[in-house]
């Protein structure tokens, strides 16, 4: 009778009862795996480690690296490179720690990437592109300039004489050579100050963000700030995107915007030392306003909901049943390597889990692999 591996039983069942095993995890941190494995002897496990081959490392580096640190008393595992001596096992716990020493050679790539960033050229480049933007932004005042002073006052005429919570509608439907951009400007502050005194209706938003995508000017800024009014004294600078109305509050928003960002930033100082909390709560942001609301990988509307109802207690009693319950959860992933400027995107945690480190290109290889061999 052949005796078991353990490793062999810990792999098996994080699989069959979908445990997290990403060792990097801010959400969960691989409670369920690594409580199974403090239920095998230390030395048990260091004995199937070394009956392990190359093979296994391919897709299972990730268990191996949890496993490594359950079982070692140093945070690299350098203790058990003599136990190991001679192994695949070895050889792979080398290359682990010879990867989180090169932390130097990571950050000095950092700092040429910055001071390329940071060059005349670059900054030169970057002006011009503000001015693009700024006459981009300005358009509509110049487009005004050009357009019969006559019409522009009949226009003016007929929206002052119209009820404000008419306004939109009329707007929009107006038969007239003057540009929509230039119309925006003209009613911008009309429509503001109605909507301080009253809630902005569901129609009026989802007219309000159409005219903001095609005409951008003060269609824009009107979606920005009427949106927002009742929430402006709880976050200015990041506010509550127009797809989570109703369903968070700013409050709690913020809150979960504040600690993805100082997890994320604890977990990758290891490779860039410059990194700040402020930085990565702006890009984190903007990787929600640009998600609207759905999964970046699959396009699947996420339960935002579900943010910041995690209860470690209920997932040690419940297990993979009650973990199930959170595959929509929204969650940060890194779109880049962590080794260059930092890109973020949302996803679900079930894809999230499912990606782990693996980059776009290798995520969608691995996809199309399953579902030939299913099919």
């Amino acid at each position: 009778m052949n005796e078991f591996n353990s490793v062999d039983t810990l792999v098996s069942t994080a699989l069959t009862r979908n445990w997290c095993v990403n060792p990097a995890c801010t959400t969960c941190g691989s409670f369920e795996f690594c409580n199974a494995i403090k239920t095998f002897p230390r030395d048990k496990i260091i004995e199937d480690l070394r009956k392990l081959n190359d093979e296994f490392f391919i897709m299972n580096n990730d268990v191996f690296r949890l496993i490594i640190r359950e079982c070692s008393q140093l945070p690299l595992g350098g203790d058990l490179l003599v136990a190991l001596d001679g192994t695949p096992a070895g050889e792979q716990l080398q290359k682990n720690i010879d990867y989180a020493n090169n932390a130097f050679e990571r950050w000095q790539r950092n700092e040429k990437l910055r001071a390329t960033f940071e060059s005349k050229e670059a900054v030169e480049a970057r002006k011009i592109e503000r001015k693009k933007l700024r006459e981009i932004a300005t358009a509509p005042h110049r487009e005004r300039k050009d357009l019969n002073k006559e019409e522009i006052t009949k226009i003016i005429s007929i929206f002052h004489s119209t009820s404000p919570k008419d306004l939109l509608k009329i707007a929009k439907n107006l038969n007239t050579q003057i540009p929509m951009r230039t119309i925006g400007g003209l009613i911008y502050k009309i429509l503001l100050d109605h909507y301080k005194k009253s809630p902005v209706p569901l129609q009026d938003q989802k007219i309000i963000n159409e005219l903001s995508d095609i005409y951008s000017g003060h269609w824009k800024k009107l979606a920005q700030n009427s949106f927002n009014i009742p929430r402006l004294k709880m976050s200015k600078k990041y506010p509550l995107p127009h797809f989570l109305f109703d369903v968070i509050p700013q409050a709690k928003y913020t809150r979960w915007l504040s600690a993805k960002a100082k997890a994320h930033v604890k977990r990758d100082q290891q490779l860039q030392s410059d990194i700040t909390e402020i930085e990565y709560k702006k890009r984190i942001h903007e990787a929600v306003t640009l998600s609207e609301g759905k999964d970046a990988y699959t396009g699947e509307p996420l339960d935002w909901s579900l943010l910041s109802t995690w209860d470690n207690d209920k997932a040690k009693e419940q297990g993979s049943r009650y973990k199930s319950q959170f595959a929509l959860l929204p969650s940060v992933d890194h779109v880049s390597d962590r080794r260059g400027p930092t890109e973020f995107t949302i996803c679900a945690w079930r894809t999230n889990a499912a990606k782990n480190d693996l980059s776009i290109e290798d995520f969608i290889q691995l996809c199309e692999k399953v579902i030939k061999h299913m099919r």
